[in-house]
């Protein structure tokens, strides 16, 4: 092998879920702003909610076990609109409610 080629079996791909990653993620300095508006949060919600397929969220996993220093096991690398909406949605789900939703469930409470 050349000084050139680069070897891939150092890395490792793993399928995690978002209860595995809600507490343990970081947000490194280099990531973007949150960027999607309101409207793009609901329509990824509406995909979600329909079990349409999405795009991935890539996370870096540190090697060491940093949770006895009270630091996170993981760093996203893409996907921060995707991860931040789905954390969102969970901390106030009421938010992605359509206003005939809402109005629903406010009748059916009564």
């Amino acid at each position: 092998m050349s000084n050139n080629t680069v070897s891939f079996n150092k890395y490792k791909t793993d399928h995690l879920s978002y209860e595995e990653l809600k507490n343990e993620v970081t947000i490194p300095k280099y990531q973007r702003r949150l960027v999607w508006k309101d409207n793009e949060r609901k329509e990824f919600i509406k995909t979600l909610s329909k079990g349409f397929p999405f795009g991935s969220i890539l996370v870096y996993k540190y090697e060491k076990d940093s949770g006895k220093n009270n630091k996170k096991r993981y760093s996203i690398i893409d996907g921060l609109q995707r991860f931040s909406t789905i954390k969102k949605f969970e901390g106030n789900p009421g938010f992605f409610w359509e206003d005939e939703s809402k109005e629903k469930l406010r009748e059916k409470l009564e």
